[in-house]
């Protein structure tokens, strides 16, 4: 389950993630590869924390509004800005 506090270093949220300055911002759903989860194209949620993964792939952790802690990565998953 993930934490509804801000990220600390075992947060599920940003758990390997690099500990950098980083802003916020709120993203919308349109698509996901991961064939398990419950979110569904339209959900909302606040990206918490970015990365590169050593493919060159961006991962971004989400803390989504459904108390889903799912990370997207670009390229498997759509979203959008809001």
């Amino acid at each position: 389950m993930c934490s509804p506090d801000a990220p600390t270093d075992s947060d599920p949220y940003t758990y390997g993630m690099e500990s950098t300055t980083f802003t916020p911002y709120r993203i919308r759903l349109y698509s996901t590869s991961d064939p398990y989860t419950d979110l569904r194209r339209g959900d909302e949620g606040t990206v918490v924390a970015e990365r590169e993964d050593p493919w060159g792939d961006l991962n971004i952790s989400v803390k989504w509004d459904n108390g889903s802690c799912l990370k997207l990565i670009e390229g498997h998953d759509q979203w959008h800005v809001i």
